[in-house]
């Protein structure tokens, strides 16, 4: 039996999905809709010597590390598509549409923090005083202040009648360090509305397409692996969408900042808990990466070098976290 499914010839659907990171189909895998996400070409970025970028392959391994962990994160299987274009088969993801047949509606961050509401608009208006949005191109559009978000658990309806969303953004936070999925944003997280009961849930953890790296060849990682110091700065000083005090920063001092800050725990309370999840599951989530064929069908999916760096670098940030030792 093949590790990698041949998504070529199934049945399209006639839902479309929008993001920026690569193209995406909608397709049919046994009467469920489902998504296929392509690796996004890469001759418009500096510096990267690869065609494609590696995404579907950390979509596949992000996903699967949330469930090892115990989350609801969408269904994913890797399996690649033949472009006749290029001659040549893709290495691609597919992700389970969890919408059901639109039975369910995706209400993401960007949505839910328009839901208005007097005291909220107005306090609103003084974080935005006080912390002016940013007018340079040089910082992201899709950044969030960490201000806006306590704020908005506090005050917003729809957050204060679903309070494990709450729970669930600061530990997924914590996990989006772990993996480096350095592109978790207002737009791919946030609750899920039943239309048959009329009740929201939290959605499931989905768009990890950004997770360790997923445009450097080995050459590049080796580079980085080389010494010591050069490894420990590469996995640490990434950048994160959040800011605090109107201030993009890399992880390292994010978190920092993050310790110092008054949060009512919550942060804390994630540190906690997903602790106790990395003990547990540790190894697990190393065997899991060890067993992915590097080939199959003359396909690449993974190297021993890639490997390698995906764990060796979670074990960086578990560590620098946590000081597990591991």
């Amino acid at each position: 039996m093949f590790f990698l499914n041949d998504f070529t010839n199934l049945t399209f659907s006639n839902k479309h999905y929008g993001g920026n990171a690569g193209l995406k189909r909608g397709v049919i895998i046994n009467n469920n809709y489902w998504l296929l996400k392509f690796p996004q070409e890469t001759s418009t970025f500096d510096n990267v010597k690869i065609s494609f970028t590696t995404s579907p392959l950390s979509e596949y391994i992000g996903s699967h590390i949330y469930q090892i962990l115990g989350y609801n994160a969408h269904k994913t299987k890797l399996g690649y598509y033949y472009n006749k274009e290029i001659s040549k088969r893709q290495l691609v993801v597919a992700c389970e549409d969890f919408t059901d047949n639109d039975r369910y509606v995706l209400v993401d961050y960007e949505s839910i923090k328009n839901n208005y509401s007097d005291k909220l608009q107005n306090e609103l208006i003084k974080l935005n005083e006080r912390l002016p949005n940013y007018k340079t191109s040089g910082i992201s559009q899709h950044s969030v202040k960490i201000e806006e978000i306590i704020l908005q658990f506090e005050m917003n309806d729809l957050f204060k009648q679903n309070t494990e969303i709450k729970d669930l953004f600061w530990e997924m936070l914590v996990i989006d360090f772990i993996i480096n999925n350095n592109d978790r944003n207002k737009n791919n997280w946030g609750l899920l509305f039943d239309k048959e009961t009329k009740i929201y849930t939290p959605a499931p953890i989905y768009d990890n397409g950004s997770s360790f790296v997923t445009k450097h060849n080995d050459d590049k990682l080796l580079g980085i692996m080389s010494t010591e110091e050069k490894m420990t700065n590469s996995v640490l000083n990434g950048m994160c969408y959040y800011t605090i005090d109107n201030k993009l920063m890399n992880f390292r001092n994010f978190f920092k900042m993050l310790q110092n800050k008054k949060l009512d725990n919550d942060f804390n309370n994630a540190l906690k808990y997903i602790k106790s999840k990395i003990i547990k599951h540790w190894d697990e989530i190393v065997e899991f990466i060890r067993i992915i064929p590097n080939e199959e069908q003359n396909i690449r999916i993974i190297s021993d070098i890639q490997k390698k760096f995906f764990i060796d670098s979670m074990r960086i940030r578990i560590n620098y976290i946590f000081d597990l030792g591991l």
